[in-house]
Parts: structure tokens; sequence; C-alpha cells
């Protein structure tokens, strides 16, 4: 059998290692890199698994089994979750003790809902302002269009809205809201639910549910319900001397939440983020 070097010549690679090895008695002093300790080719895998997107890293570990522990790794799904979480609004996780890998697919999954629950109605502190369209007399006392911070406003769980920031020229303390989802045949929480009146009863109400007395009920039975309902079509109807354009629910790129009609618009993160992510204005 000839050599490397024999058939491919002094300058092909193979055949210059030989040359080196026999005239060295020693390792070819050459580019070419031979990894015997697996501890340190794993670290190398590592450093490369860095640079993938995550389905190629799934890709990655239907190689072999030590492809597939290494692609497993917590070290790379915790960089994978770092990355990902960059800039998002809202990251949702259930269970922060689950491996990084669950909790990456978990959060991905969940930044992809486009169904708010009661939860984070009521949770979270929303911006607002009302929109041009409206004429001079609305936009001449919104702060956002003299540069300033836009008002902030709460949903309480209640069924009321709460003025956190900003003048407001009318009393909002008595204003009413109702978060409503889409009917769907399955649906089976009838105690908890109020029919809708609106759009031939395509939409109900899920909270917050009134009783028989007239008042409302604790939040907790609530967010059961809006956890196990996520079927699309989010609406917020609120009302106060007079009802309002219903404000319709929708998920941005930053996993932030907008409430928006074709009056005012309701924002989770900052107004004027929203408006340069949307390469909009108001």
């Amino acid at each position: 059998r000839t050599s490397a070097r024999e058939e491919k010549g002094p300058t092909h690679p193979l055949g210059r290692m030989e040359k080196e090895q026999e005239e060295g008695g020693g390792e070819p002093d050459h580019p070419i890199i031979r990894i015997r300790d697996l501890e340190a080719l794993t670290h190398i895998l590592h450093q490369v698994l860095k640079f993938l997107h995550a389905n190629e890293v799934c890709t990655f570990g239907r190689v072999s089994k030590k492809w597939c522990e290494v692609g497993s790794s917590p070290l790379i799904w915790k960089q994978m979750c770092k990355r990902l979480f960059e800039g998002k609004k809202h990251v949702r996780i259930t269970d922060e003790r689950k491996y990084f890998k669950h909790t990456y697919v978990e959060a991905l999954n969940d930044g992809r809902r486009e169904n708010i629950t009661a939860e984070e109605l009521v949770q979270y502190h929303w911006e607002f302002s009302y929109k041009k369209c409206l004429g001079s007399d609305f936009t001449a006392m919104e702060p956002f269009f003299k540069s300033q911070a836009p008002r902030l406003r709460r949903f309480n769980c209640n069924g009321c809205l709460e003025s956190l920031r900003g003048y407001e020229p009318l009393d909002i303390s008595h204003w009413r809201w109702c978060l409503q989802k889409k009917k769907k045949k399955t649906m089976t929480t009838k105690t908890l639910i109020e029919e809708s009146d609106d759009d031939d009863g395509k939409f109900f109400s899920i909270f917050p549910p009134v009783s028989s007395h007239g008042t409302t009920t604790s939040l907790s039975p609530a967010v059961s319900a809006a956890r196990s309902l996520r079927v699309g079509g989010d609406r917020i109807v609120y009302w106060g001397h007079m009802k309002f354009p219903i404000l319709n629910v929708k998920r941005v790129d930053n996993w932030g939440w907008v409430l928006e009609s074709s009056a005012v618009v309701f924002c989770s993160f900052s107004l004027k983020e929203y408006l340069e992510l949307s390469k909009r204005s108001l």
C-alpha cells in the first residue's frame, strides 16, 4: 500500500504530515489539530453551537448520542434563552427550575400567543393616548403629543379603570371594562361567562364575571378561565358616560401587548417604542 506522500505527492497535506512525522519523529507542525481529549472537543463544540440557531442545534443533536448530549447541554440552551429574551417585554416562565431547553420552548410558544389573560390585563400598567383622528380638541390635551410622558392607566380587578399618571380631563374611576373572547363550541365554563349581546352573540364576557347580586367576583376563577380559553379574537369592551369603541387585542414582535381601537391605543410597554416598531404614527 502506497503512502499518502507517494500517492499525493510532497505538496499534499497528508503527504507533508507523513514526511514531518518521519523526519521529526513526533507530531507534525501543521494547522490540522488532532483532538484526543474528549473534554476539549466538547468545549470546542459548545463554543461553536453558541452561534447557531435553535433549530440548527436540534439538527446537530441528531447526528449521534454524543452530539445529542452536547447539543442538550444547559450551557448551550442558557445562551439560547438569553438571546431569545433580549429586547422582549413580557417573558412568562411558569417554572424557572425547568431545564433550559424546556424553558426556551415554553417561552417561545408563549411569545407567539395572541390571547391575553385576565391576569396579564390587570398586572400591567398601560401607556395610553387618544389618536389624532379625534381632532385637535383631544390632541391638545394629550401629553404624548407635547413630547411628554403619555398617560398611564390600569385595568383593576374590580372591573374599573384607574389613572396612574397624567392629567385626566374626565373622571375615569367609574368607567368599567370587560374582557371578551370569541365563542367556541367546545366551551364548557358556562358558570363563569356572561353572554354578550354584541355581534349576534359571537363574543362572551369572561372577566370580570358578574354574580347574581350584580357585584364582581374575585380574580382567581376568572384567571383560570382565561388560561383555558385561549381561542383568539380577544377584545376589551369599556364604557363610562358612553360606550367607547372596542379595543382589539394584539401581540407585537417584542412580545408586548397592544389594545387599540379607532380612537385610542393602550400599550403594555413604551407607546413611543410601539410606534417606532410598527413604523406608524397616531
